[in-house]
């Protein structure tokens, strides 16, 4: 279907504040990972199974590890791995069931960039449960022009359809993981990287496509056509205060109008829209201590939706009732 870019940035008349709902709410900590002689394990992204396990990507190594917060005892264990050279895995989204499209690739992680990379489809359809867990994994397509793929999300009701965030190209990918082709489904200048990354966390909701661009300070909208091709200009919903560790990354949609964002350096951020407007505010406080706090977070399943996991750069998977906020 033909589209076209969006050319100007539609701004809300106001973007209100970031307030702190006080006393903040501090996740309970499921489980960190031993530190090596290298630093800690830099816990990227994550996504939660049909089963409500846990499926952790790193940037400190190829390696997705999958968890089960109900055993917090049991140290999560390598589901897959990557080939050399390729040493860190970002963003992962579940497009079918129990299929996973990850975006991984050789990473200079001082530098927030990478060469080499790829999105690769992880496939349990067929594993078993427990420690009897395996995964097949297949690369589907190179994007050899990309330096920073970042969050994806699936495209609802398009089989097989993932958006890609290009963190520093200011774009936005639609991949096809049938048919193993890419091509630029939202171009804007709003999208672009600074002296950090720009489009970072991506989700669709509804005929939107929700994102923040770390860059730019701001958690943003543009609608999208049922393909995931952009059909309007971005909307600027609520802004953030930029600092040297102040950033928005990673985030994720109870599905009731309300998204949960991992911020550095160590908070948990809900936005929604108020009467007033959209609206944010401050509702957790991680307690991570490094430079690299919270990056992501994904609501369990079922029985499990009220539950919100944290993973952070530190190497820690942390647990937040959302209904005690």
């Amino acid at each position: 279907m033909p589209f076209a870019f969006p050319t100007l940035i539609a701004l809300l008349t106001l973007l209100l504040p970031t307030v702190i709902s006080k006393p903040l709410q501090t996740p309970e900590t499921l489980y960190t990972f031993p530190t090596s002689a290298t630093g800690p394990t830099f816990l990227e992204n994550i996504a939660v199974r049909a089963d409500n396990s846990l499926l952790l990507t790193t940037l400190s190594s190829a390696t997705i590890y999958t968890y089960n917060p109900e055993t917090p005892h049991v140290a999560p264990f390598v589901l897959a791995t990557f080939p050399p050279p390729l040493n860190g895995v970002t963003g992962i989204a579940e497009y079918a069931p129990d299929m996973f499209a990850v975006a991984v690739g050789t990473w200079n992680v001082s530098a927030q960039r990478a060469t080499g990379l790829e999105i690769w489809r992880v496939d349990l359809s067929r594993s078993g449960g427990g420690d009897k867990i395996g995964a097949e994994t297949r690369m589907v397509v190179r994007v050899p022009e990309a330096r920073a793929l970042n969050g994806i999300t699936a495209v609802p009701g398009q089989k097989g359809r993932v958006l890609v965030a290009e963190s520093y190209g200011g774009v936005v990918y639609a991949v096809d993981m049938r048919r193993g082709t890419y091509e630029v489904a939202i171009s804007s200048a709003c999208l672009a990287a600074g002296d950090r990354l720009g489009v970072n966390g991506i989700h669709v909701s509804g005929s939107y496509a929700y994102f923040v661009n770390s860059f730019g300070g701001f958690f943003g909208r543009v609608a999208i056509h049922a393909n995931g091709t952009a059909r309007g200009d971005v909307e600027k919903l609520v802004g953030f205060e930029v600092g040297p560790m102040s950033v928005w990354d990673d985030f994720a949609t109870d599905g009731k109008g309300v998204f949960w964002i991992a911020s550095h350096p160590n908070t948990v951020v809900k936005v929604g829209k108020g009467r007033d407007g959209w609206v944010s505010e401050v509702v957790a406080e991680t307690g991570d201590k490094g430079d690299i706090g919270p990056t992501s977070v994904a609501f369990g399943r079922g029985r499990r939706q009220n539950l919100l996991y944290v993973v952070s750069g530190d190497g820690r998977v942390q647990r937040l009732n959302t209904r005690e906020v």
